[in-house]
């Protein structure tokens, strides 16, 4: 069989800002800078997949039902500050930087990936030249 891997990206608008809870707004300040303050970015989320190719169809996913699983995901967010809508962040256990977005998306699609394909690697765009993964090489 043939193994192979594929990436889809899709885009999405949200917010975010940095703080932590257990720094005061000094400190916050000091280390984030403007950052503090809520300000939106269009993202790029990219999945990328690998499995053995069905010789039937050429395929080693059905593209639906990963546009489907991402999507569910990324739903909720749209639009959102991604620092008040997501758990995580919202309790304090995740700043919502490029890093630690793309490993809170790992995290999220790890288990919803179709059978047989199996996740590799989220890229998260916050720009044209500011990107992170999950996991690093």
């Amino acid at each position: 069989m043939t193994r192979a891997s594929l990436t889809r990206s899709l885009r999405f608008r949200a917010a975010h800002h940095y703080r932590r809870t257990d720094w005061t707004d000094v400190e916050n300040r000091r280390v984030f800078g403007v950052n503090v303050e809520p300000h939106e970015h269009e993202y790029t989320l990219a999945v990328t997949v690998r499995g053995e190719v069905d010789p039937a169809t050429s395929f080693l996913v059905d593209l639906p039902e990963l546009d489907r699983a991402i999507e569910d995901v990324v739903r909720p967010l749209r639009g959102r500050n991604l620092a008040e809508v997501i758990d995580e962040a919202r309790e304090g256990r995740l700043l919502p930087s490029t890093e630690g977005l793309a490993e809170w998306f790992y995290r999220q699609l790890e288990r919803r990936i179709p059978a047989p394909a199996g996740l590799v690697r989220i890229r998260v765009a916050e720009s044209e030249d500011l990107a992170a993964e999950f996991p690093a090489d």
